[in-house]
């Protein structure tokens, strides 16, 4: 009888002291890999409980169509290359760092 309280104690003492550090730390601990991977009927529900920073799911997991582009997205191209390369420029002459920035007709420019 004492050793079954005691061994109640200590699960109850361990699952409190994993629960205390999961919360405490919540950067050692994580789901989301455990429920991203989730199938079935209640997958989605389980996606939406994974943490999803960046919209990676919505915005870089799916294939966009291949298509090519017309006269009018193709000059915007080119103006905008124009563009980043005289902004390249300008910062470079500054001894500044350029910042990143995507073309607006690449596939993943709405998650950068």
């Amino acid at each position: 009888m004492i050793a079954l309280v005691l061994l109640r104690l200590g699960v109850g003492w361990h699952f409190f002291s994993e629960g205390v550090k999961k919360y405490s730390h919540p950067e050692v601990f994580s789901s989301a890999a455990f429920l991203s991977q989730a199938k079935g009927p209640l997958a989605e529900f389980f996606h939406g409980l994974a943490p999803d920073s960046h919209q990676h799911r919505r915005l870089l997991a799916r294939p966009l169509p291949i298509r090519p582009l017309s006269e009018e997205e193709q000059a915007e191209q080119q103006q905008w290359q124009v563009d980043q390369n005289e902004r390249t420029q300008k910062a470079k002459q500054a001894g500044l760092a350029t910042e990143v920035e995507f073309s607006p007709y690449t596939p993943y420019s709405d998650w950068a």
